[in-house]
C-alpha cells in the first residue's frame, strides 16, 4: 500500500521520473528477499525439532524429480495432469538449493563452520566464476576425441607401414587450402532462449555456421574463420564437427525440454559449447565461460549479449542440413534424410519449408504421396524430387529456380533378402531410436545396405533414363539432374 501511494509522488520528480518503475520493482526485491528470509529461519527451526522426520524430507525432495522424468517419458498427457505435474517440477530447482542449505546449515551456523563458509565463498568466487571454464568439464572433449578416431584420419608418413594417424588436428581456416571443392558448411544452433530479439521469440534459436573462410550466425554476424579461431585456438574441424552432432543438452534450439533443462546441467549431460561470439573482439582481462554461464544454461537465460555464445546440434534448429545452401541459391541439392520417422511425418523437409519460406522467401515444392506408407507398412519409392522457387533479389532482379534430390530412409519390398529379414528381426528398423549409440555389427550392416541400394535406385533406367544409365560416373552433375527432372516433374511455368 505504501508502494502505491509513492509512485504517483515519484513520477512527479523530474529526476526520478523515468526510473521509478525500476526503483519500485528493486524495493518490492528487497522485501520478497527479507520475506524468504524470515521463512528460511522458520525452516530452520522446523527442521531442528523435527530430525526425525528426515527420510521425509528427501522422499518430498524426490517428487519434483519423478514429476519432471514423468514430462519428459510419459508422452501424451491429460491436460490437468500435465499441468499439476508442471507446477510441481518447477519447484525442483529452488527445492534442491534449499535442502543443501539446509543440510549445511548447523555447521555453517558454528564459528568454525562461520569462517569456512567465508572463506569458501571467496575462493569459490574466484575459481568458480573467474577462472573455471566449464566446457573442460563437459562431455565435449570425450565426444570430439571419439569422433576424430573415427573419420579424422591420415596417412602417417613417418611410419614404416604407413598406418593411419587418427585423431588428426586440422583449423577450420586450412580445410581444403587448395580452394577446391567439397566447401564444407557444418551446421549448428545457437541457443538464445532469452534473446530479446522479436525474430527469436518462439523459436529460441538461431543458424550457426562454421566453414573455411567464415563462421557465425545471422543474429550474431560474422568474422573471417582466420581472424576468429585465433580468438578459439581449441577449436578446430573436429571440435566443430562434435558441436555439430551434441545433440543431448540442456538447450535444444526449438527441441528444449525446459522441465529437463535443469536436469541435464545438473548431472553435466551437455554436450553443447560455449563459444566466443564472432562479432565481440576478446579482452586481455577476460575470463573464460565458469559458472555464471552455467547457471544461464541450466535455467535457459542465454542470449546473444555475453562475450560467449551457447551453441549445439544444427539438428536443433533444421535437420536436414540445407538451410544454409537455400541461402546461397544453389541450384542442384542432394539431402539425405535419415532421421528418426518411422510414420513418415517428414518434420525435417516440413521445417526447412516453413523456415526457408519465413526467412528467405523461398518456396520449395514437395510431393510426398510416393514416400507415405501405404496399408502394407511401406513406402512405394525411396526418393522424392523437388522443385525450389528463388525469389527475385535486388543484385539480380530476376527470379531462378532449383531442384531438391529428397532421399528418405524408407523400405518399398524390393530390397534384397538380408534387409527384409532383419526388419522381420527389428521391426524398429529403418528408424532405430537415436538414442541407441552401439550399433551391432548386422545393425551396421542393415543401415549400409539399404543406403546402397537407395543410392542404386536413383540410376535406374526409369529414372534416368535408357541412354543415362549406360553412361559412366564422368556424367555431369547438371546433365543427371536435368534426366531426373525430365522424367519426375512437370514443365516449368513460363
Amino acid at each position: 500500500m505504501l508502494i502505491a501511494l509513492l509512485v504517483p509522488l515519484f513520477r512527479r520528480l523530474p529526476g526520478l521520473k523515468d526510473r521509478t518503475d525500476a526503483i519500485f520493482a528493486w524495493a518490492l526485491m528487497v522485501v520478497l528477499g527479507l520475506l524468504l528470509w524470515l521463512g528460511l529461519d522458520c525452516a530452520h527451526r522446523w527442521l531442528a525439532g523435527h530430525r526425525a522426520h528426515e527420510a521425509w524430507l528427501i522422499l518430498l525432495a524426490a517428487i519434483p524429480l519423478v514429476a519432471s522424468a514423468l514430462l519428459a517419458l510419459a508422452g501424451n498427457l491429460p491436460v490437468p495432469v500435465r499441468m499439476i505435474l508442471i507446477v510441481v517440477a518447477a519447484i525442483a530447482a529452488p527445492l534442491l538449493f534449499l535442502g543443501l542449505e539446509l543440510l549445511s546449515y548447523d555447521w555453517i551456523d558454528s564459528a568454525a563452520g562461520t569462517i569456512g563458509a567465508i572463506v569458501v565463498a571467496i575462493v569459490g568466487y574466484l575459481l568458480f566464476w573467474r577462472l573455471f571454464d566449464i566446457n573442460d568439464t563437459a562431455p565435449h572433449r570425450l565426444y570430439k576425441k571419439k569422433l576424430g578416431e573415427a573419420y579424422l584420419v591420415q596417412p602417417d608418413p613417418a611410419a614404416a607401414t604407413a598406418p593411419l594417424r587418427n585423431n588428426v588436428s586440422l583449423r577450420l581456416s586450412d580445410c581444403n587450402g587448395h580452394n577446391r571443392a567439397p566447401y564444407h558448411l557444418v551446421n549448428c544452433a545457437l541457443n538464445v532462449p532469452a534473446s530479446e530479439n522479436p525474430r527469436m521469440q518462439g523459436r529460441l534459436t538461431d543458424f550457426f555456421l562454421f566453414s573455411r573462410k567464415f563462421c557465425g550466425s545471422p543474429l550474431t554476424g560474422y568474422r573471417t574463420t582466420g581472424e576468429w579461431q585465433a580468438f578459439n585456438p581449441e577449436l578446430d574441424l573436429g571440435g566443430a564437427m562434435a558441436i555439430s552432432g551434441a545433440a543431448a543438452a540442456p538447450q535444444m534450439g526449438t527441441g528444449t525440454i525446459r522441465d529437463l533443462s535443469f536436469w541435464l546441467a545438473l548431472f553435466n549431460i551437455r554436450l553443447g559449447y560455449w563459444i566466443r561470439d564472432p562479432a565481440k573482439p576478446r579482452r586481455t582481462w577476460e575470463t573464460p565461460p565458469g559458472l555464471p554461464y552455467l547457471l544461464r544454461e541450466m535455467f535457459g537465460r542465454a542470449d546473444e549479449t555475453r562475450p560467449y555464445i551457447n551453441i549445439s546440434d544444427g539438428g536443433h534448429i533444421e535437420n536436414l542440413g540445407v538451410y544454409e545452401l537455400l541461402r546461397r541459391r544453389c541450384k542442384y541439392i542432394v539431402a539425405v534424410d535419415g532421421e528418426q520417422d518411422e510414420k513418415m511425418t517428414f518434420k525435417g523437409l516440413t521445417t526447412l519449408q516453413r523456415l526457408a519460406y519465413i526467412d528467405l522467401g523461398i518456396t520449395i515444392d514437395v510431393g510426398l504421396d510416393a514416400l507415405r506408407l501405404a496399408a502394407t507398412g511401406l513406402s512405394h519409392s525411396h526418393f522424392a524430387f523437388c522443385r525450389i522457387h528463388y525469389p527475385r533479389t535486388k543484385r539480380d532482379g530476376e527470379e531462378s529456380y532449383g531442384y531438391l534430390l529428397y532421399l528418405k530412409l524408407s523400405l518399398t519390398g524390393n530390397e534384397g533378402e538380408f534387409i527384409r529379414r532383419y526388419k522381420l528381426d527389428e521391426p524398429a528398423f529403418p528408424h532405430t531410436s537415436t538414442a541407441n549409440q552401439f550399433f551391432s555389427e548386422a545393425q551396421f550392416e542393415a543401415y549400409r545396405s539399404l543406403g546402397e541400394h537407395v543410392g542404386d535406385k536413383m540410376f535406374l533406367p526409369a529414372i534416368v533414363g535408357e541412354e543415362m544409365a549406360k553412361r559412366d560416373a564422368s556424367v555431369s552433375l547438371e546433365t543427371w539432374f536435368a534426366e531426373i527432372g525430365r522424367n519426375m516433374l512437370d514443365a516449368l511455368p513460363r
